[in-house]
C-alpha cells in the first residue's frame, strides 16, 4: 500500500466559533477524468496528478515579516488512478517508465 501524507484539515478563518474545519478540494468533470462516473460518493480514491504551477501567494506575514504559510494555484496537465493495491515501489517503478503503466 502506498505511504501518503496526510493533509490535515484546517480551522476555518472566517468563523472560527464553529469550529468548521476544511480540506483542499479538488474538482473534476467527467470529461476530464473518465473513471470518476463508475466511483462512488464517500469511498477514497489514489490519483497521481502532474501540475503546473500558475500562481503563488506569500501574503500571510507575521509582525516580524516571516512567511506564515504561502498558497499556490495549480493547472492539472495529467493524470493517473493508481490501484489501491500498489505500493511505494511499484510506484517508484512505474516513474522511471514514465507512469505509463
Amino acid at each position: 500500500m502506498l505511504k501518503l501524507k496526510k493533509i490535515e484539515a484546517e480551522k476555518a478563518q472566517d468563523y472560527p466559533e464553529v469550529g468548521a474545519r476544511f480540506l483542499p478540494t479538488l474538482y473534476l468533470d467527467s470529461k476530464q477524468v473518465s473513471e470518476i462516473r463508475d466511483w462512488e460518493v464517500g469511498e477514497e480514491y489514489t490519483l497521481v496528478i502532474k501540475v503546473k504551477q500558475t500562481g503563488k501567494n506569500e501574503n500571510d506575514k507575521e509582525k516580524d515579516g516571516k512567511v506564515n504559510s504561502v498558497r499556490a494555484d495549480f493547472d492539472i496537465v495529467g493524470y493517473k488512478v493508481l490501484n489501491d493495491e500498489m505500493s511505494d515501489a511499484d510506484l517508484e517503478e512505474m516513474q522511471a517508465k514514465g507512469l505509463s503503466s
